[in-house]
């Protein structure tokens, strides 16, 4: 089940900004997890303090840690999870087509992914997910 996003830093809100309540922060602090900061999935608690949003990168963890599965990074995320998997074609560097793109993300989904930040040609090849997981398109 996808964790409640809660705000590291309650001081750094303003709450005068204006905002509709939907139930989420006004300003939400997102950390990349991508290296050189972060190589392996321990490497995660170190970023903690400074995020209400933890962004994987999974086509940058791949290649670093091979044999770290996807569950075990989303696992040892100390904050709610914004799954990634950004093509060479949008700037990132995953090469192996949306349907391994749908096939990481919806891994990442089922092993308790918050959020998934999902490119338009990834979208249609999504298997089902869990219950309020939410994307970002």
């Amino acid at each position: 089940m996808p964790q409640a996003l809660v705000p590291a830093d309650d001081e750094s809100r303003d709450d005068d900004a204006g905002l509709p309540d939907a139930g989420l922060p006004e300003r939400l602090h997102v950390v990349v997890a991508a290296p050189p900061a972060v190589r392996q999935p321990g490497d995660l608690e170190a970023i903690a303090g400074a995020a209400d949003l933890i962004e994987l990168r999974l086509a940058l963890r791949c290649p670093r840690a091979p044999d770290v599965g996807v569950a075990s990074w989303i696992a040892a995320a100390p904050r709610p999870v914004l799954a990634t998997v950004r093509s060479v074609a949008e700037g990132g560097a995953f090469d192996e087509g949306p349907e391994a793109a749908a096939r990481l993300l919806g891994e990442a989904a089922a092993a308790g992914a918050a959020w998934l930040d999902v490119e338009e040609d990834v979208r249609p090849h999504l298997p089902a997910l869990p219950d309020g997981v939410r994307l970002l398109a």
